[in-house]
């Protein structure tokens, strides 16, 4: 669909940044290889940024201790 519209419009795909909400609550849980194989494929289909929803609680400790973790091997995708 978004190739279509550039095609239509004259615009270079490669130029948009494709981006995703992730809402699911598989890293709240600490299932960080499933959420790394889920990113892997948004990855395969050029998504190159994720924005993660911390769950109810402090947001600064999830980071900490949920997030921080997985950001190097979330980088190799």
């Amino acid at each position: 669909m978004l190739r279509a519209h550039c095609d239509d419009v004259g615009r270079d795909e490669a130029e948009i940044r494709r981006t995703i909400l992730y809402v699911e609550p598989t890293l709240a849980a600490g299932d960080t290889d499933t959420f790394l194989t889920q990113m892997a494929e948004y990855a395969a289909i050029g998504v190159s940024e994720v924005m993660v929803m911390p769950p109810t609680g402090r947001a600064d400790a999830w980071v900490e201790q949920v997030c921080a973790p997985v950001v190097p091997r979330l980088a190799e995708l």
